[in-house]
């Protein structure tokens, strides 16, 4: 129907099930550390990473940054702003939490984020559409893997026996 590589929506469909993941690991694992006062840190990196994948999930799945914002006269820049922010605030406020965890998944997933968004900017004035899901969607890809990664030997780390000498 959109008369786009048929890999397209594979890529996506995909991207949409690891973000599920991710938020779904980022959460359960912060609801494990519920009874867990000591862990309190670790909590409420989850949670933020959680509520922030969630919000990245959507956003990919309903290309809001792209078209719901735009109608509401919000320019594309705005949301990417938000999530940038977010983000930031995370890696900030947690950064004691994130340097006791191999971080370098996590590293690779905002490089990669990095990438697909100067490349969604780039890629609406510049580049030939042709090349717009190698440019864009390869690396996002890569980033949400990555992320889920990251995020999945966070929460492992956090629920595993043992786990209260750990981050």
């Amino acid at each position: 129907a959109a008369e786009a590589p048929c890999y397209t929506g594979f890529l996506s469909q995909m991207g949409l099930l690891l973000w599920a993941a991710a938020a779904a690991i980022c959460l359960f694992g912060a609801n494990a550390l519920s009874g867990h006062p000591d862990r309190a840190d670790l909590r409420g990196f989850l949670t933020v990473a959680g509520l922030l994948t969630v919000a990245l999930g959507l956003d990919d799945a309903f290309l809001l940054h792209e078209s719901a914002y735009c109608h509401l006269g919000v320019p594309e820049l705005v949301p990417f702003l938000a999530y940038s922010g977010v983000l930031l605030y995370c890696l900030v406020r947690f950064h004691s939490t994130v340097r006791q965890t191999d971080y370098l998944p996590l590293a690779v997933a905002l490089i990669s984020f990095g990438i697909s968004a100067g490349a969604d900017f780039w890629v609406g004035t510049h580049a030939p559409e042709s090349y717009f899901y190698l440019l864009e969607d390869g690396p996002k890809l890569i980033g949400i893997v990555s992320w889920l990664a990251y995020f999945f030997h966070v929460a492992t780390l956090a629920i595993a026996p043992g786990a209260a000498s750990r981050p």
